[in-house]
C-alpha cells in the first residue's frame, strides 16, 4: 500500500508538526522507544504508520480529533471521565502512546 497524499515523504516525516508524528508513529510496528533509534529508522516506521491509516491526511486528521478532545477537557466541555474513556477508544494503549509522544516531544528540544 502507498501513502495516498501530498504529505511529506519518509525522511521528512520527522520534520511532521507536534503531535502528527506521534500519530504516525502510534501506527507503526514501532517496538522500542522511539527516542533510541536513529532519525532514519524513525521516518521508516512514521511512514509506515501513515500508510497503514490510508495516508497523512488521516494522520493529520486523527491529531486533530487528539486535540480537540483535550481542548474540550481543557474547557471544562467534558467531564474527567468522558475525557478518559474518550481518550482509550482514541488511543487503547497509554504506553504505547506516551513513548510514541516522547520521541514527538524529545525531537523538539534542543540538542
Amino acid at each position: 500500500m502507498t501513502t495516498t497524499s501530498r504529505g511529506p515523504g519518509p525522511q521528512s516525516l520527522v520534520k511532521l508538526p507536534y503531535g502528527d508524528l506521534a500519530v504516525a508513529l502510534y501506527a507503526s510496528d514501532l517496538q522500542t522507544p522511539a527516542g533510541s533509534l536513529p532519525e532514519a529508522a524513525v521516518a521508516a516506521y512514521a511512514e509506515e504508520g501513515a500508510r497503514r491509516l490510508g495516508g497523512y491526511e488521516r494522520v493529520a486528521y486523527l491529531h486533530r480529533q487528539w486535540r480537540g478532545l483535550n481542548q474540550r477537557f481543557m474547557n471544562s466541555r467534558i467531564s474527567p471521565a468522558e475525557y478518559r474513556a474518550a481518550l482509550a477508544d482514541l488511543w487503547p494503549d497509554a504506553r504505547r502512546l506516551d513513548a510514541c509522544m516522547g520521541y514527538d516531544i524529545g525531537r523538539l528540544l534542543p540538542q
